[in-house]
């Protein structure tokens, strides 16, 4: 190969290598999104649990399960409530569980 067939090859990788990575940005910021969106979604099914005869709790707890990771005040809330209930701790290996086996 020549020179030049060899730049322009290096050049077409290296473009490949930054496409790769602002789609891999892109998903993450999805995926962080819709994570987002699931624990507010589910903090409100436990309030309207409230008034429906559901268990609203198993909502509270999978909606701060999937917001601690980006809120440290939901973060803080999870733990005092694993700590004062040591049931929650089984409840969220439950959940981690069966999270790991849909996706």
């Amino acid at each position: 190969m020549t020179k030049i067939a060899l730049i322009l090859s290096y050049n077409q990788q290296l473009n490949n290598h930054r496409a790769a990575k602002v789609q891999d940005r892109k998903r993450m910021k999805m995926n962080r999104f819709l994570r987002i969106a699931a624990g507010f979604i589910f903090i409100l099914l436990s309030f309207t649990g409230i008034l429906i005869p559901i268990v609203p709790w198993v909502f509270l707890f999978t909606g701060l399960l999937l917001l601690s990771p980006e809120f440290p005040l939901l973060d803080r809330v999870k733990r005092k409530l694993k700590a004062h209930f040591p049931k929650f701790q089984r409840i969220e290996d439950r959940i981690r569980q069966y999270c790991r086996q849909c996706i």
